[in-house]
């Protein structure tokens, strides 16, 4: 489990806030976290994506969520509203998928709700990817 110490002296938090541990083998916790914290200042947009980056002295942490407007319309959509889908992402474990030709990990979430997929950073380097895979 990692403990984040923030640069910033005092956090704000608004009342429909969660607070999210963030788990090193449970990569979805990071995510859960980045959604959680979106008023603070460490989270920011670049264009439909949502990044968010923090840091202590050993350790540096960046999540880019692409197309998070976009999914977040499709969610409420669909009648998920954020707090639930906070929740679900909170924890995870690793599940053993078969078949495909990546090798890549992938993980359930601990309600059994959503499946997540570990991409490698090598099928990251252009944008196309997310583009074409996106809402």
């Amino acid at each position: 489990m990692l403990s984040l110490k923030f640069s910033f002296k005092k956090r704000r938090q608004s009342p429909n806030s969660q607070f999210v541990t963030i788990r090193e083998n449970e990569p979805s916790s990071i995510l859960s976290f980045s959604l959680a914290s979106i008023s603070e200042p460490f989270c920011d947009y670049e264009g439909d994506d949502l990044i968010s980056k923090m840091e202590t002295s050993s350790i540096q942490i960046k999540c880019r969520v692409y197309h998070h407007k976009s999914f977040l319309k499709l969610r409420n959509h669909l009648g998920e509203n954020d707090k639930q889908f906070i929740k679900s992402m909170m924890r995870c474990a690793v599940w053993n998928a078969r078949g495909g030709k990546s090798g890549a990990t992938f993980y359930k979430s601990h309600d059994s709700r959503f499946v997540l997929k570990q991409v490698r950073r090598r099928f990251l380097v252009c944008r196309e990817f997310c583009t074409k895979f996106g809402p």
